[in-house]
Formats: C-alpha cells, sequence, structure tokens
C-alpha cells in the first residue's frame, strides 16, 4: 500500500500529467511528472526508479486506499478502489474509477492468465 505522502504525489503527479479524451495519459508521462515531484537530493535515476515503484503499487489490488466496499450477492464484499490505476496495454494507464471497457478488459485478461500461471505452478 502506498504511504500517504506517496499517495499524495501520485494524485498530484496524475493531475500535471496530460489526459486524452477517455482520461487516460501515458505511463511515461506520469512517471516523468511524478518524478518531478520528488526531493531534488534525488539523482534523476533514483527519482524515476522510485515514480516507477510508486505507481507499480498503485497498479496492485492493495495498493492505494479504498473508499468503501462493494457488496454482490452470493460474494464476499470487495473493496472499491478508484484511485487503483489500470492499464490498456498500450502504454495508457488510467484512475480504475473511469477506466473504460478497454483498460477494464485488459486488467481482466492479465488477471486471467495470471490465474493460469499459478494454476499451472500448483499442478
Amino acid at each position: 500500500m502506498l504511504k500517504p505522502d506517496e499517495f499524495n504525489l501520485l494524485k498530484k503527479a496524475i493531475c500535471a500529467t496530460p489526459h486524452d479524451a477517455r482520461k487516460a495519459f501515458e505511463v511515461t508521462d506520469l512517471v516523468d511528472s511524478l518524478a518531478n515531484l520528488l526531493p531534488p537530493r534525488l539523482t534523476d535515476k533514483e527519482r524515476i526508479r522510485e515514480a516507477m515503484l510508486i505507481i507499480a503499487i498503485a497498479r496492485q489490488d492493495d495498493g492505494t486506499p479504498a473508499t468503501g466496499m462493494l457488496h454482490f450477492p452470493g460474494f464476499e464484499p470487495y473493496p472499491y478502489l478508484p484511485d487503483k490505476l489500470v492499464s490498456d496495454g498500450n502504454g495508457y494507464l488510467i484512475r480504475l474509477d473511469d477506466a473504460t471497457i478497454e483498460f477494464t478488459a485488459h486488467e481482466a485478461d492479465m488477471a486471467q492468465q495470471e490465474a493460469r500461471m499459478a494454476n499451472a505452478a500448483n499442478n
């Protein structure tokens, strides 16, 4: 999970990053925006590495704060993560709350591939 100061920097970087009509932004632009907000005492390489790590954490299911719970009949409650970053597989990211079908479909495909790999590893 991102630390509160990392999450705040990420939100500022997202606001500072150019968005397209879908509200999506290029990964490389977000890395640059975020790296520019990190402390100047770090080298450029360290800031880029730190920015990439923050983005990687924000893409995980438990990487950003939940703002509530989703309840579907017959299933366990699931945390609602509107600020989780999701990919379209073509170099763009978007907040889960703004995600279009192309982003959610890509994320579903990736989850399915991971499940297959985990299943194969257990057999």
